[in-house]
């Protein structure tokens, strides 16, 4: 992606503007219920529809089925909530390379002490990645090993939501599997395990 077109996904993102056109909407529309500017938002839409993440028909904009399935909030497959986990932390690494390149890591740089809440939310958007087709491409790339058929546990350690670890037990009808992570991400784990 261009910066451009980052800037303006991102930022679409921000203002939830995916939620908005499931359906069809003018740019009036979108503008009202994202409280902006109508001719701006008119003018930042027609970028959106330029990437290919809405289409434009007649003056009325909808998201385009990449868009559907990856931005707009509330699918198993929303991925928005991790670009803007990405885009922080690529902002702060990026905010200190010159120090980086020049003095390399400080211990500072390692801090590991986000809240239970944050370590939570990130399994939840990981797992929506993993939902998103890496998990099934993960589970076909190793379930293909020669030795596969001879697996009978899996430990999954970093295990995350559990999606890989599901994936990879689903293709194997007598393996057990356990996933390992920190005490938050393991609850969200659990509950896609019952799912």
């Amino acid at each position: 992606l261009l910066v451009e077109d980052l800037k303006l996904l991102m930022t679409a993102i921000e203002l939830k503007v995916f939620n908005q056109l499931s359906e069809s909407k003018s740019a009036v529309e979108v503008a009202e219920a994202i409280e902006g500017h109508p001719q701006n938002t008119m003018l930042f839409l027609n970028g959106l529809a330029t990437c290919g993440l809405l289409t434009k028909d007649d003056g009325f904009y909808k998201n385009s089925p990449i868009a559907q399935a990856f931005l707009a909030e509330g699918g198993p497959t929303y991925l928005g909530d991790g670009f803007i986990s990405q885009d922080e932390m690529s902002r702060k690494m990026f905010r200190d390379l010159g120090r980086l390149v020049k003095e390399g890591p400080r211990p500072s740089d390692y801090d590991n002490s986000s809240s239970e809440g944050e370590w939570a939310r990130f399994a939840t958007w990981m797992a929506n990645c993993e939902r998103a087709g890496v998990a099934q491409q993960m589970s076909d790339i190793v379930s293909e090993l020669p030795e596969f058929s001879s697996f009978r546990k899996m430990l999954d350690l970093g295990g995350g939501p559990g999606i890989f670890g599901i994936a990879m037990v689903g293709r194997h009808p007598s393996m057990s599997g356990v996933i390992f992570d920190r005490q938050p991400v393991v609850e969200v784990a659990e509950g896609f395990i019952k799912e």
